[in-house]
């Protein structure tokens, strides 16, 4: 049988209830006899977090173009970030996606709507 993966103090599937010295930071050693499949995978799982645009499904590229590939996408720091900027471009409705290239999978992290067409024209006829 394998460690137990949270210390006593929790009560949560201890072994040793009422034992203080159980109570301390998991670290690596912790999960010997527990069995994570393909540990080295998941270390190097990385995700793209992309500007979609939702009408066409191309991806904000860093020229500031669109493309079909993900993985000519710019990509952002976080979530957060993305939906500011792509509050700021002049697409419409948009998603903000994490895409995971090694799986080739998707996840919808935001949605939104940027500046219209017609505002950015308007905005640019005005500046000085």
């Amino acid at each position: 049988m394998g460690k137990t993966l949270f210390p006593a103090s929790t009560g949560v599937g201890s072994t040793t209830q009422n034992d203080p010295a159980a109570a301390h930071q998991l670290s690596w050693d912790d999960f010997a006899g527990t069995q994570i499949p393909n540990q080295q995978a998941l270390t190097r799982i990385s995700m793209h977090i992309l500007i979609e645009n939702e009408e066409t499904l191309e991806y904000l590229t860093g020229e500031n173009n669109w493309s079909k590939s993900p993985l000519k996408g710019k990509q952002f720091l976080n979530r957060l970030l993305a939906s500011r900027a792509a509050r700021l471009e002049a697409i419409g409705k948009f998603n903000v996606v994490g895409y995971i290239p090694q799986t080739k999978q998707f996840i919808n992290l935001d949605h939104g709507r940027g500046m219209q067409k017609s505002a950015t024209v308007d905005a640019a006829k005005n500046e000085p």
